[in-house]
């Protein structure tokens, strides 16, 4: 479970809120402040008995930035465009790809359902930005939810769309 610091007492113990019906509180094995997130690992709940966990929540990594930074990253890996004006997501296109995303990782930038990738970028759907610009940086442009019948997809659906079969192995 991931939880949020809400004291650190002086006596050495730590109070995190975690989900459960109160904070629990537990002993410091290091420095941690209020407002910190945390993982534990709750391993009873009556009585209750948890402990600070070193191993991150098994899952993805979502961090908001520019995407002039996103893609100027060492560690982008396979930068994708999600959108619906993307080449569709096939068998035979995933099996390439998926070997590529887990070798690199990769860098999946979405839209809004206000206003989609071009129109965030500035760009008429298809046309090509100039090679000094960071949008060149695109690997390919991604429509992980062809047929869609409706003009756009929640953005939440499109992540679950997009990420769930670039992880398939």
């Amino acid at each position: 479970r991931q939880g949020i610091v809400t004291e650190v007492g002086p006596d050495g113990r730590v109070r995190v809120n975690c989900g459960l019906q109160h904070p629990i509180s537990l002993p410091s094995d290091g420095e941690y402040a209020e407002g910190e997130r945390v993982t534990i690992r709750v391993s009873s709940r009556r009585p209750v008995r948890a402990k600070f966990a070193d191993e991150p929540l098994p899952g993805f990594d979502v961090e908001r930035e520019t995407v002039a930074d996103a893609l100027a990253r060492s560690d982008a890996g396979v930068c994708i465009a999600a959108s619906r004006h993307g080449e569709a997501l096939t068998v035979d296109r995933l099996g390439s790809l998926a070997e590529r995303t887990a070798a690199d990782g990769t860098t999946v930038v979405f839209g809004a359902p206000e206003r989609g990738l071009p129109e965030i970028l500035d760009r008429r759907p298809g046309e090509e930005a100039p090679s000094d610009e960071p949008t060149a940086r695109f690997d390919l442009w991604l429509n992980t939810v062809p047929d869609q019948g409706s003009e756009v997809v929640r953005t939440e659906e499109a992540m679950f769309a997009t990420l769930a079969p670039l992880t398939l192995e």
